[in-house]
């Protein structure tokens, strides 16, 4: 099993003005008045900073632990963030186009141009009145008589020439087409809104940088204006670099070409190898930053559930792609977590499925975000987890009519003894605010219950059954 660093038992939200301070603490949670996980100006640093990096280390873990394919990393990516083919591609597109080595490369590229690799060749031609380059007289004098006279004007010269077409010239080329390719294929056609729950990320937020399309504008115009220097057009196209090129490049005398061997590797890297090292380093720079902040939020309490079991078996957090982890508690107790899938035995139970079998109608099933299933001495046990990045108290209405739903939905299993609900807090609604527990009260004899942000990292401990929920004891 891997061993997952145990953190104290809660976080407190100290609220002063517009700032929030994230620290550990043992004491009861404080009120979260932020809007919400994208309510960047009312949260400080160290809290999104605090996020990313739990998101980062359950991205690491997911993504990259043990021996994976390319094809299983791609697949379990897109799955994960919710993604399709075109948006990963629009992400490693901005990653390439923004990396400080394609950067480098247009920078120098005026300087590059003035000294651009060359041969010389020496092709004989007949020259009249005029000597350019050597003289070849046998050559010259052959001419003369075949022409039938002495004609002392004509020579025939060698004059130098220079000769462009060059290995490390065409791997130039190649890298200043995939620029402009990339750019009007992925790029110029993408329009995410920003907080839009249908779309997977916002593409502003995929640089540090608020004028970062401007730079790759830039770049653009300066790689199609150098296509335009008379000298490429006698440079050869080639569709897919070999190792020769790239070896010319590394070892030309100008140490400017080893910059174009960089680039191309980094493509090569994203695009065609899908290096895992490379594609970790674009998740934890561009995609967990621009990612739906909804889907954040999600994956953020999935994985703090996770960090509270004390051994959690992370080799099957993927397993067939079925998201979830498993611990046994010392008690005996067997904890599963699973994230986006709905356990066989819920799924037999859904009274929306069974209803729908009576129509002409594709069948589907309406998953929660999270379920916890617990199984003890033969008896499994099961609280759901529907969680909501918010703080509209609007939306937060709407979203406890939601679990309603899904309480009634598989409402059947409380006549199974065998496999039912938990005794206490069946279904849980985790918000980020807009809703607080009143002092003196104790909604957690109620089936379902709303905890904040604050709220749920205190309960995470009883949440995943390590401790027995108990009445709130307010200062």
């Amino acid at each position: 099993m891997y061993q997952v660093e145990v953190k104290e038992s809660s976080v407190e939200f100290l609220i002063e003005s517009k700032s929030i301070d994230y620290q550990y603490s043992t004491g009861n949670p404080k009120k979260n008045k932020s809007k919400d996980l994208s309510d960047y100006e009312n949260l400080s640093e160290d809290i999104i900073d605090k996020i990313y990096d739990e998101i980062r280390e359950f991205v690491h873990l997911y993504l990259f632990s043990g021996e994976i394919s390319t094809n299983d990393l791609n697949i379990k990516l897109e799955d994960l963030f919710e993604m399709d083919d075109n948006d990963l591609i629009t992400l490693k597109t901005v990653h390439f186009l923004l990396s400080d080595k394609v950067r480098d490369l247009i920078q120098i590229l005026p300087v590059l141009l003035r000294n651009l690799s060359h041969s010389t060749k020496k092709e004989k031609e007949e020259f009249r009145g005029v000597v350019r380059g050597r003289i070849d007289w046998n050559a010259t004098l052959k001419t003369r008589y075949a022409k039938g006279f002495n004609d002392p004007s004509l020579f025939v010269c060698s004059p130098p020439s220079k000769f462009y077409d060059l290995e490390e010239n065409q791997l130039l080329k190649f890298v200043l087409r995939k620029i402009i390719s990339l750019k009007n294929n992925y790029l110029d056609f993408v329009n995410y809104t920003k907080n839009d729950e249908e779309n997977p990320f916002d593409i502003e937020k995929l640089s540090d940088e608020k004028n970062w399309y401007e730079i790759v504008g830039n770049n653009y115009k300066m790689a199609k204006k150098t296509l335009k220097k008379v000298y490429f057009n006698d440079i050869s196209d080639i569709k897919v670099p070999k190792s020769k090129h790239i070896r010319k490049a590394f070892k030309n005398r100008n140490p400017l070409y080893h910059r174009i061997a960089e680039v191309y590797l980094l493509y090569e890297d994203l695009f065609i190898n899908e290096d895992t090292k490379v594609l970790e380093c674009l998740i934890n720079d561009r995609l967990i930053r621009a990612t739906n902040p909804h889907k954040l939020y999600e994956i953020y309490v999935f994985f703090s559930l996770v960090r509270a079991l004390p051994d959690p078996d992370l080799t099957v957090l993927s397993k067939g792609y079925k998201y979830f982890t498993f611990d046994e508690l010392d008690d005996g107790t067997e904890v599963t977590i699973h994230y986006q899938h709905l356990p066989d035995d819920l799924r037999e139970a859904s009274e929306y499925k069974d209803i729908l079998d009576n129509y002409d109608i594709r069948n589907s099933y309406r998953d929660p975000d999270i379920i916890l299933e617990f199984e003890k001495d033969g008896i499994k046990t099961f609280r759901i987890v529907e969680v909501k990045n918010t703080s509209k108290t609007d939306y937060v209405r709407d979203s406890l009519y939601k679990v309603m739903g899904y309480y009634h939905d598989y409402e059947k299993i409380l006549h199974n003894k065998k496999k039912t609900f938990t005794d206490k807090c069946p279904v849980v609604l985790v918000t980020w605010g807009g809703i607080n527990i009143k002092e003196g009260c104790n909604p957690f004899e109620k089936d379902i219950i709303i905890l904040n942000i604050s709220e749920f990292e205190y309960y995470l401990k009883k949440l995943v059954g390590l401790e027995e929920f108990t009445i709130i004891q307010r200062n």
